[in-house]
């Protein structure tokens, strides 16, 4: 959406003029005659095999309430939220499907991406073993591109 002129909005916000901003309500809604609709963004769907990565046009605060960095990139799952609609500021980079292992299978990750400090381990490699459904996180990779049977 984008603000022609300042108003105060129906949840008692206050819009200025040529200011963009987005609205998520499921249902619907009825624009103000203040209001311009820039664009419609359907929800992408996540589920256990489908995550998106995204990344950031600028510094902003995402709907987690985590600040991103501009440049940053980041992976939401539907452990995260069943469903993602891009915020302003937010592009989608791309969909990502789940790596499945099999009881017998297993394959080494390059780069793991550490939970704890959001940063790589860049150089490390770690060893996943199966049964395991993951995802990569941003700059992991599997090591020669390789799924391995015992």
């Amino acid at each position: 959406m984008k603000a022609i002129h300042d108003f105060k909005s129906k949840e008692d916000l206050e819009r200025k003029a040529g200011q963009s901003y987005v609205i998520k309500n499921p249902l619907f809604y009825l624009c103000d005659v203040n209001e311009e609709i820039k664009q419609v963004n359907d929800p992408i769907i996540l589920n256990d095999k489908k995550s998106i990565m995204l990344s950031a046009e600028k510094n902003l605060t995402d709907i987690f309430n985590k600040h991103r960095k501009a440049g940053d990139t980041w992976l939401v799952t539907n452990e995260m939220c069943p469903s993602y609609t891009l915020d302003l500021h937010e592009n989608l980079v791309k969909t990502i499907d789940a790596y499945i292992l099999s009881q017998n299978q297993y394959c080494i990750i390059q780069n793991p991406y550490d939970h704890h400090t959001g940063t790589n381990k860049n150089g490390i490699k770690e060893l996943r073993k199966g049964p395991s459904v993951f995802f990569l996180q941003t700059g992991e990779e599997i090591f020669e591109n390789l799924i391995r049977s015992i």
